[in-house]
């Protein structure tokens, strides 16, 4: 009998292991290193108050959502897809409130800052009948997922600002 519940334990173990085992791995070979871009990212965001500055420091995975005189949120993101996805985005709002996210944005805020230039680029040219809303322009192009960033640049509530980013998967940090 003790052979039988030795034998369970043992066997009980090994599927913990099977079943932890790859989480187990991913954490260990990601969490220095998110830790890291954390780091970097934070100290990027927070070095300047000048709205300029922090564009011009954010990388081509990052975006400055809002206008220099509104209340503007920047978001900068690091990931890899070297054997391993792994991600890190720290958004700074204007009131300095800063919030950190390891969802896999995956390109999401540099394509919205693209889309966002290509929009503009087009209302230059277009007449007062051919223009259309920012909004619309990302629905009829089949990016849904850029109305949330417009949503969120749009305002300038800082609670309902700060609730988006909470929707995007960000957190506050501590």
């Amino acid at each position: 009998m003790k052979g039988a519940f030795r034998a369970l334990g043992i066997l009980l173990a090994v599927v913990v292991l099977i079943i932890s085992g790859p989480w187990l791995a991913y954490w260990l070979l990601t969490s220095s290193m998110k830790s890291d871009w954390e780091s970097q990212l934070t100290a990027q965001l927070t070095a300047t108050d000048s709205y300029t500055e922090l564009s011009n420091s954010l990388s081509g995975l990052g975006a400055m959502l809002g206008e220099e005189q509104g209340n503007w949120i920047a978001i900068d993101y690091r990931d890899t897809h070297a054997g391993i996805i792994a991600s890190k985005a720290v958004a700074r709002m204007k009131d300095g409130t800063l919030l950190v996210g390891d969802e896999h944005f995956c390109g999401r805020f540099a394509v919205y800052s693209n889309l966002k230039q290509m929009w503009q680029s087009e209302q230059e040219n277009a007449t007062e009948a051919e223009q259309w809303s920012f909004r619309e322009y990302c629905t009829e192009l089949g990016t849904a997922e850029m109305v949330e960033l417009e949503a969120l640049e749009s305002t300038q509530d800082p609670e309902l600002q700060q609730e988006l980013l909470l929707k995007l998967g960000f957190n506050l940090l501590d």
